[in-house]
């Protein structure tokens, strides 16, 4: 199966304001790591979430001076409220509004569990965002990178799970579209990586295990990110017309690439994560 547990967003369709809402994915083992950390923190994420809401308030700002929004981010971008802080119910709402998925380290998954995905989040009322946060291992990595952009471009070094091993190939299938997507051509998030960045380093304590990267690579990673970056772009302006841009969902694509288990413990992995969505979190809430 493409995902490890249906998408769980109670109330979805009712809600009258504006809601942020977090889909996590992860990947299992592949060939090099048999023990994929991004398996063990989507599956346990809900969990170590709901521990955080009992143990209180907790102090997460953003101070957003001197930032511009990305000339691509939708309407629902906005800036926070200077050193905004995330509190015991704001760390609830994002709890109870969060869905993991893990998918199968392969192309065909990857397809098949966000095209799912996106068949939950088409049904949502209209006014909400939607954050794809996708975990994959960097099984080189010293940090924490946060991935601008993806590439269309599936170049697999080793087969993925499913045997596929493809060679410039595009991630995507352009058939039947008045535009064409070239091969190589960049997607880039509508998040403020910068930002977060920054956020991870100076108030979260990641002083020296952050950094933002502009290559995904040309595996499964760079696969689901590009793969999810085109959804979002094809949803938002789909979905958005000149009178309804303040009350359309927008949906929003990042992934980060988390070190292997030696260089960061897992402990030490949730909590990058869960303070990443508290940082986008605010970038997005009202």
């Amino acid at each position: 199966m493409a995902t490890d547990r249906p998408i769980d967003s109670p109330g979805l369709a009712s809600s009258d304001r504006c809601t942020v809402f977090f889909i996590v994915t992860g990947f299992g083992p592949f060939r090099g790591v048999s023990d994929n950390p991004t398996t063990t923190i989507t599956k346990n994420l809900k969990a170590y979430l709901s521990r955080t809401n009992k143990k209180g308030s907790e102090k997460t700002d953003v101070d957003s001076a001197d930032e511009k929004t990305p000339p691509n981010a939708g309407p629902s971008h906005k800036r926070p409220s200077k050193n905004r802080v995330i509190g015991y119910e704001d760390w609830e709402e994002i709890s109870s509004n969060t869905s993991t998925s893990v998918f199968e380290t392969s192309a065909a998954c990857v397809k098949s569990g966000m095209d799912d995905i996106m068949c939950e989040v088409a049904k949502a009322q209209k006014g909400h965002s939607f954050v794809f946060l996708h975990l994959g291992v960097n099984y080189k990595g010293k940090q924490f990178q946060i991935e601008r952009c993806a590439y269309n471009d599936a170049s697999f070094r080793i087969a993925d799970e499913a045997g596929y091993q493809p060679k410039k190939e595009c991630v995507i299938d352009d058939s039947g579209r008045e535009q064409k997507v070239p091969f190589g051509q960049k997607y880039t998030t509508t998040l403020n990586v910068n930002r977060l960045c920054r956020d991870m380093a100076e108030k979260c304590g990641f002083q020296d295990s952050v950094m933002v990267s502009g290559d995904a690579g040309r595996f499964v990673c760079n696969y689901v990110y590009c793969y999810s970056l085109d959804k979002a772009s094809i949803f938002n302006s789909s979905h958005t017309s000149p009178n309804e841009k303040e009350v359309a969902p927008v949906i929003h694509s990042i992934f980060l690439h988390v070190p292997p288990l030696e260089v960061e413990g897992i402990e030490r992995q949730m909590e990058f994560v869960k303070h990443l969505m508290g940082s986008i979190w605010l970038q997005l809430a009202n």
